[in-house]
């Protein structure tokens, strides 16, 4: 696993199109294939990728049920195209998001490094005591041992 560089992540994600950031599908241009999508709640269309789904095309005359439903089952079938779920991806990792798992790794850091100077603390003071405990036993020990040959 790569270790991310949170400095890195931060002035990343501090510099990006602040988010929450959306995922769809749409076509851009008629005559293309219905593409995956990525757009921020302020701003046009960020990113977009093919999903070699053609929409559904008709011909001269009326819209009807039919064509919608068929215009339907096209768009459905392009969110499940993997240029789709990468744009799910892209989308959920906006730069807020990121800015909030930076924040909670540090924190989760901090709380790590305070634990163990605490346990650091705990085994000196305890291992002091330990130490005393034996010091105590031997000299009973050796009280004892001079009791009995004297």
């Amino acid at each position: 696993m790569t270790t991310p560089n949170l400095d890195e992540l931060e002035a990343k994600a501090k510099a990006a199109t602040p988010g929450p950031w959306l995922s769809s599908v749409d076509i851009s241009v008629i005559g293309e294939s219905i593409r995956a999508i990525v757009d921020a709640t302020d701003t046009d269309m960020m990113f977009s990728c093919e999903t070699d789904v053609e929409p559904h095309r008709w011909h001269a005359g009326e819209w009807t049920t039919e064509d919608s439903q068929k215009r339907d089952a096209k768009w459905r079938l392009a969110k499940q195209s993997q240029a789709f779920h990468d744009a799910e991806h892209i989308a959920a990792n906006s730069p807020d998001v990121t800015l909030a798992l930076v924040a909670r790794i540090r924190a989760l850091e901090a709380g790590l490094r305070e634990a163990c100077r605490i346990a650091d603390e705990a085994e000196s003071v305890f291992g002091a005591m330990a130490t005393e405990r034996r010091m105590i036993r031997t000299r009973e020990l050796l009280r004892d041992l001079v009791e009995e040959n004297s």
